[in-house]
């Protein structure tokens, strides 16, 4: 398989294995997501982290 097949199929990698991007995406979006809580959290006082996350984050699923 040559690049051009490749692109243009969109489910293979060149090497002919299965490419899964949403897969790759949503595991980037996640550990950059801990990493920006993780930040967040190291800026509160010790002990502030629960009562910070009840008043700003929504338990309302969105979509």
């Amino acid at each position: 398989m040559n690049i051009v097949e490749a692109f243009s199929n969109g489910r293979r990698t060149i090497d002919g294995s299965d490419y899964e991007p949403d897969r790759e995406i949503l595991i980037t979006n996640a550990i950059e997501i801990g990493r920006r809580l993780k930040e967040a959290k190291g800026l509160l006082p010790h002990g502030e982290w629960g009562k910070s996350l009840k008043e700003s984050v929504s338990e309302r699923p969105t979509g």
